[in-house]
């Protein structure tokens, strides 16, 4: 049975997510704890996602840089796109 929460959050799901090579995938794949490496979710995303760019994009403009692989990249390295971002465009962060 599907919840009204989770009826909204599927309405409001880009359409781009049904293309995500993650979909289906282990969920904590993409969230590896301390110690745990990251690169099969990296090369997931990069070597089989036809919508890489979009998920990165994604988090880079919902400043979601902090923990999980989005868009084939860290946290920490979505921290460093960010601010190149925002050397590029003059802003201040």
């Amino acid at each position: 049975m599907t919840t009204n929460d989770e009826l909204m959050e599927w309405i409001k799901r880009p359409t781009w997510h049904d293309d995500a090579a993650c979909l289906g995938a282990p969920v904590d794949l993409w969230f590896p704890q301390a110690g745990e490496t990251s690169t099969e979710a990296k090369r997931i995303c990069w070597n089989e996602c036809p919508v890489r760019q979009e998920c990165l994009d994604e988090a880079l403009d919902g400043h979601e840089v902090y923990y999980g692989i989005r868009g084939g990249m860290t946290g920490r390295e979505r921290q460093v796109q960010l601010r190149l971002r925002a050397k590029a465009t003059g802003e201040q962060r």
